[in-house]
């Protein structure tokens, strides 16, 4: 019997913390467009959502720095094509924590 895939997918931890931030940032706009929330608490949440996605991409960018292994997009890349994409994933997550950085001194 051929088994069909399903709709439920196994998803890694890096996919998850991603759409989970991706919807906390869609809340967060919405509460503030539609609220009275003052501009300074607006600019502190960004702050700790940017130090969330920071995070996750120096994690993902120096795991595939590491393993030569990098999924982004629902695309599997190994070798040069990965690690490529590990730096840069790098560099954006340290330019995320070093604006997070900047935000919490507001």
């Amino acid at each position: 019997m051929v088994r069909r895939p399903t709709h439920y997918q196994l998803r890694n931890v890096i996919d998850v913390a991603g759409a989970i931030y991706g919807t906390m940032t869609m809340l967060l706009v919405l509460s503030f467009v539609l609220s009275e929330m003052n501009p300074r608490t607006f600019a502190k949440a960004v702050t700790i959502l940017m130090f969330i996605i920071g995070s996750l991409l120096m994690v993902d960018g120096a795991l595939s720095l590491r393993t030569a292994i990098d999924r982004t997009w629902m695309t599997t890349r190994y070798g040069t094509a990965a690690r490529v994409l590990g730096v840069g994933k790098t560099i954006a997550g340290t330019t995320a924590i070093g604006l997070a950085v900047i935000g919490l001194h507001l």
